[in-house]
């Protein structure tokens, strides 16, 4: 549970959890669209010190919609860096597509 939400997610943890990738889906679309990439990247050795982190998008898809008036994409963005933090990771890269762009370009990249 992050700022009240629940926010379902895949996740990879390997590595010491020093570095991370953070998939954000867009709309419409959800956190399925990176099993494939999940499973690739559980087969490559060579960045095995990477988690992966898809969290489905407070609202959208199976993650709980926000009842807090004025909850967007800024506020979203927040809600994904606690949750980042909440898993250990500090510093990370983020990929956002469609919906999951506006995350990343309003907050996440500051």
């Amino acid at each position: 549970m992050v700022d009240g939400l629940i926010v379902r997610m895949n996740y990879l943890r390997r590595g010491d959890g020093n570095k991370a990738i953070s998939l954000l889906h867009g709309w419409p679309g959800s956190i399925l669209e990176f099993h494939k990439f999940i499973q690739l990247m559980q087969q490559r050795k060579d960045l095995d010190e990477y988690s992966i982190v898809c969290p489905s998008l407070p609202g959208y898809g199976f993650s709980t919609a926000p009842t807090v008036e004025g909850y967007n994409t800024v506020a979203m963005a927040r809600t994904m860096i606690r949750l980042m933090k909440k898993l250990g990771h500090r510093r990370y890269i983020v990929q956002g597509g469609d919906w999951g762009s506006a995350v990343v370009a309003q907050a996440m990249a500051s």
